[in-house]
């Protein structure tokens, strides 16, 4: 089930995991990490064999042992704890196989929000890979993850085969809403390529087709989304509504924090950063996640570099370095991008150059076409000494739709 070839159960080491072990400074995490290597190891056995040999059921004993002694209180131990118990219920009972399922998406979604990427893909093939690829709503979310997990990573072929893949079991078993999904993913993944009236096509379709089924989950994805299209196919002014609609029109929590944090990217852009700098503290405001929160403090590196604030340039930037380690390759990216053309800003010229080669180096590495585009233009110019200055004209006032769009934000509170 996986976009690229990979070990056999036998030969899978788990090697993120081994390697978060040795990366660990505290005996806990070092031990949790090991312990999800011994659990993913176990499923691994049992999956080739899909007997309860006494072997099996010794490593069981024993697996169940060191998680059970693995300190109280962590979120990874608990789910460590539960795929053990899932497990348990497999092989002891000799209960279906799907039930090993949601624990295993459950701590594979936990990483991933922990920005532990490569962990987490680790936890999604172990479960592919077993699951022979039988069309189960349970193996579409975790294909649906794997290939957001691989986009984050950079790994956009290998993601687009993904999200073909999930939206053809998604397909068979009748679940159109995760279909229209899966759709929706292929569309990021196309803009991330640099393809974007391919994916403007394919989102302004799946919002109609949304619409239609009455799946408002749905349109508003794809209408978060078709704003970003827009906006890299330089219609910002068209984009703005869009994504603030976007965040009206979700209800789960960390989707409109994600549409309002691009709202506030998008009035950036268009110049307007007074409103761009109220809509990001409004999202900080309402205690984002990690991911979110790492998203929004690079673009206010970026409004205080345009607005001519050295010290809030400063303050931002600081707060981002302890961030570098747990962002995806994209969002590295950018933050080396945005870090270059502060400096550029500020006159730091040599800084400025070496933030934006290792912008370059990360879109080339990862084959981020859009970013590669921004980050050798922009050092083209700073070696032309082409860019000394970022600070924005004042934009022309806002048309009354934007106007509306800023009073409804300034009336937010949380």
């Amino acid at each position: 089930m996986n976009p690229r070839p990979h070990a056999t159960s036998n030969q899978r080491l788990h090697e993120p995991f081994l390697a978060g072990a040795q990366r660990a400074n505290d005996n806990p995490t070092k031990c949790r990490a090991l312990g999800a290597f011994l659990v993913l190891r176990l499923i691994d056995q049992w999956g080739d064999r899909r007997s309860a040999s006494e072997a099996i059921l010794y490593q069981l004993r024993a697996t169940r042992a060191y998680v059970d002694g693995l300190p109280t209180g962590a979120v990874d131990a608990e789910h460590l704890r539960n795929i053990v118990t899932a497990c348990a219920h497999v092989i002891v009972e000799d209960a279906d196989f799907h039930a090993m399922l949601p624990p295993l998406l459950a701590f594979a979604f936990w990483l991933e929000k922990d920005l532990h990427l490569t962990e987490a893909l680790d936890v999604l093939e172990t479960l592919l890979e077993h699951s022979a690829g039988d069309p189960h709503r349970y193996c579409v979310s975790a294909i649906h993850q794997q290939a957001r997990v691989l986009r984050l990573l950079g790994r956009l072929d290998d993601a687009l085969v993904a999200y073909q893949r999930g939206e053809q079991m998604a397909t068979a078993i009748g679940d159109t809403h995760s279909a229209l999904v899966l759709r929706i993913g292929r569309a990021i993944t196309l803009q991330k390529t640099g393809n974007l009236p391919k994916s403007e096509r394919q989102l302004r379709g799946i919002v109609s087709e949304a619409k239609a089924a009455g799946d408002k989950v749905a349109e508003a994805m794809a209408t978060h989304d078709l704003a970003i299209a827009l906006h890299l196919a330089g219609r910002t002014d068209e984009a703005v509504p869009l994504a603030f609609s976007a965040y009206e029109l979700r209800e789960d929590r960390a989707g409109r924090l994600r549409a309002l944090s691009d709202t506030g990217v998008l009035f950036k852009e268009l110049g307007h950063l007074d409103a761009a700098r109220q809509t990001l503290y409004a999202v900080l405001g309402a205690d984002p996640s990690r991911e979110i929160r790492a998203r929004v403090v690079l673009e206010l590196i970026e409004v205080s570099a345009c607005a001519g604030d050295r010290l809030s340039f400063e303050r931002w930037r600081r707060e981002a370095e302890p961030l570098r380690a747990t962002l995806p390759v994209d969002e590295v990216c950018n933050l080396e991008l945005a870090l270059g053309m502060g400096f550029a800003s500020f006159g730091s010229l040599d800084e400025a150059i070496g933030h934006v080669e290792r912008a370059v180096q990360f879109a080339e590495e990862a084959k981020l076409g859009e970013r590669l585009y921004k980050a050798e233009r922009a050092l083209r110019e700073l070696r032309e000494h082409q860019v000394t200055d970022l600070a924005v004209p004042q934009p022309p006032p806002p048309s009354p739709e934007l106007q509306n769009t800023i009073e409804r934000i300034n009336a937010l509170a949380f």
